[in-house]
């Protein structure tokens, strides 16, 4: 079974003619999705600035990063369940940083809203990570309220909420992590 120069240059020229013949119809398909459907806009907002989600006013009213030994000073008030450093989690007092945002949540509209707060992400160009679930709930529980992290607020209806979120030294490239 051999095959001739001749006719591997045709076999070779077919297949370059039909890798051609693809890009030529991706290649327009694409264009055509990227301006149907352009990225969307990035709304970026100041701290106290409010923003419309849902039918709900978001207020960040502040933001800190802290590390976990200062997390008492920080809430004198509070018993923690999450312990990272008693939970044996290798390097929690140095390798580990806390990203605290308060928000002020307010109803606005006339009818009961609920906002799902899981879904909101800490985020810089370089680490992301969804809320501390089990430090959410030592943040925000008083002797009156549980806290959830899909509040329903009634008409007019504010409360405002500690959202943590954890970052670890290894989530981020190498270098970032001081300036972090």
């Amino acid at each position: 079974c051999t095959m001739t120069k001749g006719k591997r240059a045709v076999i070779a020229c077919l297949a370059a003619a039909g890798v051609i013949a693809c890009l030529a119809a991706f290649i327009p398909r694409y264009q055509q999705i990227n301006q149907k459907y352009p990225p969307p806009p990035v709304e970026t907002y100041a701290i106290g600035e409010p923003l419309s989600y849902k039918g709900v006013e978001v207020t960040v009213q502040e933001s800190l990063i802290a590390a976990w030994p200062d997390m008492p000073a920080l809430f004198p008030d509070t018993t923690f369940t999450y312990n990272p450093v008693a939970n044996g989690e290798v390097g929690a007092e140095e390798q580990m940083k806390l990203v605290l945002v308060t928000v002020n949540l307010k109803n606005t509209g006339e009818e009961s809203q609920s906002i799902t707060l899981y879904t909101m992400v800490a985020k810089t160009l370089t680490w992301r990570n969804g809320l501390n679930l089990e430090l959410f709930m030592d943040l925000n529980t008083t002797a009156d309220h549980t806290p959830t992290i899909r509040p329903a607020l009634a008409p007019g209806e504010e409360m405002t909420v500690i959202l943590p979120y954890t970052a670890i030294k290894q989530q981020f490239p190498p270098g970032e992590w001081a300036a972090f």
